[in-house]
């Protein structure tokens, strides 16, 4: 959907600029538009995975040391 309406936005924006695009030039700029998105949704992706393990990494530390002060007591 964000790709979708991304590149709608985008086609809107380049033929409100007062002159046509040519085929090539709507082309291109709607797969830099779709390439751009994309990246951006994997980046994302790959920054969200990584702050969830490093919570659950550092959540599960936590358990340990408290086991371990458990443990001791």
């Amino acid at each position: 959907m964000y790709v979708a309406f991304t590149a709608l936005a985008v086609m809107i924006a380049s033929a409100s600029h007062g002159h046509e695009p040519t085929a090539g030039a709507a082309a291109l700029s709607l797969v830099e538009t779709v390439v751009a998105v994309l990246m951006a949704s994997f980046v994302a992706d790959i920054i969200a995975s990584f702050t969830l393990l490093m919570v659950l990494l550092a959540a599960a530390g936590v358990v340990v040391i408290l086991l371990q002060l458990l443990a001791h007591s």
